[in-house]
């Protein structure tokens, strides 16, 4: 008979792509899969299908039918879920098979990765594009910067500069390595003979190790400009201006307004007045430092200079655990007085050498948002076939290298995370036609009255989130409407795109008597309380909806933001509109 193996699986939090967004619980979630390798790819299949369970976000768990759900509600879940977390599941299976001995699993895993990830040529057939290779001849000398013989750089309509490759390429397979003293951030700030003792200066302060590096970006544009020496000076010099950006940072106000949520101006707020405190602490601090220390900053640094650091740093940065370099973690002729601190967490100590000549140990962040030349040209997407960049502790070094093969001609793009088209505005200035992972989050909380103690230990004894995710109709959900609605089947899968979780809290909420409610019936299991269930449901997809009208018939009625922004405006609203449309036709 076929051998049948046991493995666990567990599955950390790094596994899911957005921090905020991982599960509330224990670090450590695993589960028991038997495995018949006899049939690699049934037990791909069933390694993946329970990573891809293991994977999944609090606001995704409330696409999953309440216990007992059948294996065919649940495989239902996961096929609706399949666009917004197969990707991460493929990903973990990988790593949890490659040491394991099973390499036709794996290669099983690799062929659905690959199929998952493929995409159509991104240039012609033979088309050539611009050579990266040539680009980063003339740095090598100064970065050492190594790129794939195959790799291009090209102008990719709509999607600006990017990388494709002339060849097809296997996974996993090293494309782009940058050596440590080609990346820019507070790290090389350290060791910069321009910048070095003014980011000691500052740390020494207890400023933030990002901030130095946005200070050490704007001071390098500034010395850049007329001597071009770095590895990072086309990086910084070919980005755009504020006026230019298409970051909601750098929005005014009337184009973020038309967007139509007042959240999302509230979080743009926020951001806006971090950086107004940034200023105030950057200035103080620059006031208190010696003259022979700030002139390497290139003049006075201005909310407008924090801000371009802040787009920059948002848009191209890439985030990775790096040990920072012996030298600046213990020298024995350094002259601590106090031992190095004990270890925390996330961080590292530092030994740095005040102006006063005694050396103090300084706390400082494992995962370094670094700027990497030529990394910075990867675009972004959902199903993007290179694995995220890690930093090579024995070659020193950020190394990029593919997740997925990778057709002649196709583009290589990175997945900058499992973000939502507002997140992609504010952070990179672009909003995709499709997105899986946008979604409208609600909070449907009881209001307070005598009852609400009641409904909240309801929802707490029956694991019901008040937090629900709206999501997008998917190529999965346009085939099972073709198919006809399961409505009459009683089954779970009947709520369409709509989670089951959130007619759970309603019937708890709405129900004359709460105890007594049958929750974990299917949908019209309770009858009369889901219909008003459904109709609050569609009351409030039908107020989320009014404000994402925007009407401009002429073009004598356009703002002066709209050739600017107006494309992202109605692109934005346009996402919005449908995801709110395809949840309204589930109600």
């Amino acid at each position: 008979g076929d051998l049948k193996i046991c493995s666990e699986i567990s599955v950390d939090a790094e596994d899911a792509e957005d921090a905020e967004d991982v599960r509330q619980g224990p670090d450590d979630v695993a589960a028991t899969v038997e495995l018949d390798v006899g049939n690699p790819v049934r037990a791909a299949e069933s390694v993946v299908d329970a990573l891809q369970v293991l994977v999944l976000t609090d606001l995704e768990l409330c696409f999953w039918p309440p216990s007992p759900a059948s294996e065919a509600e649940a495989r239902a879940a996961l096929r609706r879920l399949r666009p917004c977390s197969r990707r991460r599941a493929l990903l973990a299976a990988q790593r949890t098979l490659r040491d394991r001995g099973l390499p036709t699993v794996l290669g099983a895993v690799q062929a659905e990765l690959d199929q998952l990830c493929a995409h159509p040529p991104a240039v012609p057939s033979g088309s050539q594009g611009s050579g990266l290779v040539d680009a980063t001849a003339a740095a090598a000398a100064v970065s050492g910067i190594w790129a794939h013989p195959s790799l291009r750089v090209c102008e990719l309509p709509g999607r600006g500069r990017g990388l494709v490759t002339s060849a097809a390429l296997a996974a996993p397979q090293e494309v782009l390595r940058v050596p440590e003293e080609a990346l820019l951030n507070a790290l090389s700030a350290l060791q910069s003979v321009h910048f070095g003792p003014t980011a000691k200066a500052l740390l020494l302060t207890g400023m933030h190790a990002e901030t130095v590096g946005m200070l050490f970006a704007v001071a390098e544009r500034r010395r850049c400009s007329s001597k071009a020496d770095a590895p990072w000076a086309e990086l910084l010099l070919t980005a755009p201006d504020l006026a230019d950006s298409t970051q909601l940072l750098a929005w005014p106000c009337e184009a973020l307004e038309a967007l139509g949520s007042k959240q999302v101006a509230t979080v743009v707020q926020d951001a806006l007045d971090s950086i107004w405190g940034l200023c105030r602490e950057v200035s103080n601090a620059v006031k208190a430092m010696p003259e022979a220390l700030t002139k390497c900053l290139g003049g006075l640094i201005s909310f407008d200079d924090l801000l371009w650091a802040r787009c920059l740093f948002d848009s191209r940065a890439v985030e990775v655990d790096i040990e920072a370099p012996a030298a600046l973690r213990w020298s024995g002729s350094a002259g601590a007085t106090v031992a190095e601190p004990a270890p925390d967490a996330g961080f590292q100590w530092l030994l740095l050498k005040g102006l006063d000549g005694q050396a103090s140990w300084v706390r400082f962040p494992m995962r370094v948002a670094s700027l990497a030349p030529v990394v910075d040209f990867m675009n972004h997407h959902a199903n993007g076939v290179m694995a995220s960049p890690v930093f090579d502790p024995k070659r020193r070094a950020l190394v990029v290298s593919t997740a997925a093969s990778v057709a002649a001609g196709a583009e290589i793009c990175l997945s900058y995370a499992a973000l939502q088209n507002w997140e992609l505005l504010m952070h990179y200035g672009f909003c995709p036609a499709e997105n899986p992972h946008d979604r409208i989050t609600l909070n449907v909380a009881p209001e307070e009255s005598p009852e609400a103690a009641v409904c909240e230990v309801i929802l707490n004894h029956q694991g019901i989130p008040t937090d629900h995710a709206l999501r997008p109709a998917t190529a999965v959900d346009a085939e099972e409407t073709d198919q006809g609605a399961p409505a009459a089947t009683g089954k779970w899968e009947a709520l369409g795109v709509l989670p089951p979780q959130l007619l759970r809290c309603l019937r708890v909420l709405l129900a004359d008597e709460p105890m007594s409610v049958e929750l974990d019936a299917p949908p019209g299991g309770v009858v009369g309380l889901d219909t008003r269930c459904l109709e609050v449901i569609e009351d409030l997809l039908q107020g989320l909806l009014e404000p994402l009208t925007l009407t401009l018939s002429t073009d004598l009625s356009r703002p002066l933001w709209w050739p600017q922004y107006g494309d992202l405006v109605e692109m934005f609203l346009t996402s919005q509109r449908e995801l709110l449309a395809a949840n309204l036709s589930a109600a």
